[in-house]
């Protein structure tokens, strides 16, 4: 069936554009690699079971990959094909958030490049991440409901669509929770937005997002040590400044090169902006600022010194939108072409990578990691139960064994999987710990005979980065 693009507007064709090109992307990898990222292998791992918590991280990822898991089977491509797919609802949210702000052609298209501008969406995302690329979806569909309110706020559907993506977020990356406490914030500073939060229906939407949340946050106050594991990478209790450096450098960091480009189309005089004000756009330019604001109290208020880019990608996502609602007409064929070569240059590069990793002595890629090559060589039919010492190896032996239950040593110390498996692999990596090693000699009660792999011709390194890649294993029968 062929699809007739003369019929569909702007916005049709840059979404069917936007889900051919990172389905694309995403079956160029797994066929040039096939290797799991670490990200990507963590889901393979976690997307074996429906569990109401995984860790650190929020669940919703991790459920609707088992979803798929069910219907499609437990396979790395699947994961890859899910995140391009969500990638897309990405773009088209921003499309439809952008007719409503009343963007031509023109803008629309500003709109999808400046965002494919920003390299934690064009290059990041397509390569490893996943909570942050749900995230940055389901927030990108929460402002559009937020400015559907803002148009009709007498409207029950809306606040049940608020609710229900707020909810949603908080259960796919916690941040979102800033995204949130912003727009409420932003929306209450002018008397033209103040009617979306002081308005009855908003209770509905409290009502809906605490439905959404309540089982996984009752698993979360049921094991909050773990739950909040993840709080460490903060460094709290460090120096403020050292915090606002940190969170002020990577604001501007994760935005190159984007607001440097953007430079060539947006006005220089104040007047013009002011010219171009709606009540929509000094939303989002007043929930910008918020978000500066609300992100700079948490790092004061929470002494935190350590911060991530990545953070921001659910909120900053819609600044191609203010950029694209001010932007004037010089200098767009510059700026559209730019970012299309960035779009161009990223199909070739994230498969690429493996190839041009191949052809050099030293393997930093983990695209280009020998798993498979490996994992052939042992010539073993698929055991019943198979712990690793890392989550990076374990998913790709999960990707290579896709019967086989698999685990990291250290969120299976329960004896019961493996009293119940005849047949159990153990693997680690070149850093295999002592820990991991007495955890099996104990555990098994017997002598392990273990089996090295070291790739002896080319030197592949390990997630350290300094000694070659080893693979230590054995195969027990119980």
């Amino acid at each position: 069936m062929q699809i007739n693009t003369s019929r569909l507007d702007t916005a049709s064709k840059l979404f069917l554009f936007s889900l051919i090109y990172f389905l694309f992307n995403a079956v160029t990898q797994y066929l040039i690699s096939g290797v799991a990222d670490k990200d990507q292998a963590e889901q393979m791992l976690f997307a074996q079971d429906f569990l109401l918590g995984y860790g650190p991280q929020p669940p919703l990822y991790s459920w609707i990959a088992f979803a798929l898991f069910q219907v499609f089977g437990e396979k790395l491509i699947i994961l890859l094909l899910m995140k391009a797919v969500l990638f897309s609802f990405f773009i088209l949210a921003l499309l439809k958030t952008g007719e409503l702000l009343g963007f031509d052609d023109r803008k629309q298209v500003i709109s999808i490049i400046g965002v494919l501008m920003i390299p934690f969406f064009l290059w990041e995302s397509q390569r490893d991440l996943t909570h942050s690329v749900l995230a940055s979806t389901i927030a990108a569909w929460l402002l559009f409901w937020i400015i559907k309110a803002l148009h009709n706020p007498s409207s029950a559907k809306n606040y049940i669509m608020i609710g229900l993506l707020s909810g949603l977020g908080l259960i796919s990356k916690y941040n979102i929770i800033l995204l949130i406490t912003s727009a409420m914030l932003a929306l209450l500073m002018h008397r033209e937005t103040r009617q979306v939060v002081l308005n009855r229906n908003l209770v509905i939407a409290i009502f809906v997002a605490t439905l959404v949340i309540t089982p996984h946050l009752s698993w979360v106050l049921q094991n909050l040590e773990f739950a909040t594991k993840s709080a460490s990478k903060l460094d709290m209790g460090g120096s403020v400044f050292d915090g606002i450096y940190q969170a002020l450098y990577l604001f501007e960091h994760f935005l190159n090169p984007l607001w440097i480009l953007a430079l060539l189309i947006i006005p220089y005089h104040l007047k013009t902006y002011k010219a171009k004000l709606t009540t929509e756009s000094r939303f989002l330019l007043i929930l910008l600022l918020t978000i500066i604001m609300i992100v700079l109290a948490f790092v004061i208020g929470t002494r935190s010194s350590e911060f991530n880019d990545r953070w921001y990608m659910p909120l900053l996502f819609f600044i191609p939108l203010i950029i694209a609602h001010f932007s004037l007409k010089r200098f767009n064929k510059t700026f559209i072409g730019i970012g299309i070569f960035f779009i161009v240059v990223a199909a070739l590069l994230l498969p690429g990578r493996t190839i041009i990793s191949q052809h050099v002595e030293l393997k930093y890629d983990r695209s280009v990691y020998p798993y498979k090559a490996h994992f052939s060589s042992w010539s073993i039919t698929a055991p019943d139960l198979i712990i690793a010492d890392t989550k990076f190896t374990a998913g790709n032996l999960k990707e290579y064994f896709q019967s086989s239950k698999t685990v990291t040593y250290l969120s299976h110390r329960n004896p019961s999987p493996i009293k119940g498996s005849q047949r159990v692999l153990i693997v680690c990596t070149t850093s295999c710990s002592d820990s991991f090693l007495n955890y099996v000699d104990g555990y098994f009660e017997k002598p392990i005979k273990w089996h090295d792999q070291l790739n002896t011709s080319t030197q592949y390194f390990d997630l350290d980065k300094t000694r070659p890649f080893v693979l230590k294993w054995a195969l027990i029968k119980l």
